[in-house]
């Protein structure tokens, strides 16, 4: 059974929360594929820039060149050789991802199953590990410890930081904030990138006196050469690269080195597929895969569920508030409990509750085919 009909429309929310202004405008795309059945699968895709737009007119075009032979009961094998021009004719990762995640959701939809189910589901549910927008503008270590401290509170066992990008300061930063929130806290810190080789060590090897959990992305994700040396000089785990700058191959490479240890894979941006076989991978490999969701939420949800079916992973990562990064008119099972851990979700797909009424009006649709 093919893809009948699609659908591709640019959603424009202001988020609960506001860390840059009343009503700042985020932006997403959304993706919806049907059968002749009404079965219908969707993906969000996070494109907050001014090029959502074309992002959604170049995943329109491919839709409309292809989706008529999209099997979504084959999925991924089928799409393998259109999602494969995708890639060589140089297609944006993000577009990709769109489509697959899409029929994904499709095709759990068909078979009543969740998305995890398909893939083997390996986890009734996940730690927690937070991540907030608003620490990246805040200036202290002081003022980072109070929104910790509400993160905690709020059920979160884990936080990775990303702090200034300045060894130094970065190093009196940990410091503070692993006092703050005493000896078993989990942390993890990101520099996203901002390090020289040298400075990456010095800083790494404080991380392992502090006890943080890993070290993620701390040299660009373009200097491979480095990856292997700093694994050799620091104790702590070294997770990359969610900078997304990485190919397939680029990520077998750092397997095959044992360079990082970490995969840091983002299945809301790079797709289920890419980043599962990915992680089934470097498990046959004795790595492990973290699975990165910063996002809107009913884009990250794809994170959850390449988590759930991934036996060596250690946390869910949620933002710091959740309501950050809702998506009005869809819900997510993505719900923290208490006891600091999100449930694997139960419903079919995706498991994403649209309120598909509210969203026929609300989204700027680019095009619609059937």
């Amino acid at each position: 059974m093919t893809v009948s009909s699609h659908k591709v429309g640019v959603l424009r929310y202001a988020p609960a929360v506001q860390w840059e202004g009343a009503h700042a405008e985020q932006t997403a795309v959304f993706v919806v594929l049907a059968d002749a059945y009404g079965a219908r699968g969707a993906s969000v895709t996070w494109a907050d820039s001014r090029s959502s737009k074309g992002l959604a007119l170049t995943i329109a075009a491919w839709l409309d060149e292809f989706s008529s032979r999209l099997d979504p009961d084959q999925h991924p094998e089928g799409a393998a050789p259109l999602i494969n021009r995708m890639r060589r004719l140089g297609t944006s990762f993000l577009a990709v991802a769109a489509i697959d995640n899409a029929l994904w959701d499709l095709r759990g939809q068909r078979a009543g199953k969740s998305v995890h189910a398909l893939l083997g589901s390996h986890h009734q549910s996940l730690p927690a590990q937070g991540a907030s927008r608003r620490e990246l503008g805040l200036a202290s270590a002081e003022s980072i410890a109070e929104l910790m401290h509400d993160a905690k509170a709020e059920g979160l066992l884990a936080f990775k930081l990303h702090l200034w990008g300045d060894p130094a300061r970065d190093m009196a930063g940990v410091r503070a904030l692993r006092t703050a929130m005493g000896p078993d806290y989990g942390l993890v810190l990101d520099p996203m990138g901002r390090y020289r080789l040298e400075d990456a060590v010095t800083v790494g090897r404080c991380l392992t006196e502090l006890g943080f959990l890993w070290f993620e992305d701390p040299i660009s994700a373009e200097d491979h050469a480095s990856y292997p040396a700093l694994t050799s000089r620091i104790a702590i785990p070294l997770a990359g690269a969610d900078a997304l700058l990485w190919s397939w191959n680029d990520y077998a490479a750092a397997i095959a080195r044992n360079a990082p240890q970490i995969l840091r894979l983002d299945p809301g941006r790079h797709g289920i597929s890419f980043c599962h076989s990915l992680a089934q991978l470097a498990e046959a490999k004795g790595l492990r895969a973290e699975f990165h969701s910063f996002g809107p939420e009913p884009s990250s949800i794809a994170a959850l569920h390449c988590a759930v079916a991934q036996k060596a992973t250690s946390y869910y990562e949620v933002c710091h508030p959740q309501a950050d990064f809702a998506v009005p008119g869809i819900r997510t099972p993505s719900t923290l409990s208490k006891a600091g851990s999100v449930s694997a979700p139960s419903g079919h797909g995706l498991g994403l509750e649209i309120d598909w009424a509210a969203l026929e009006k609300r989204a700027e649709w680019i095009i619609a085919v059937n």
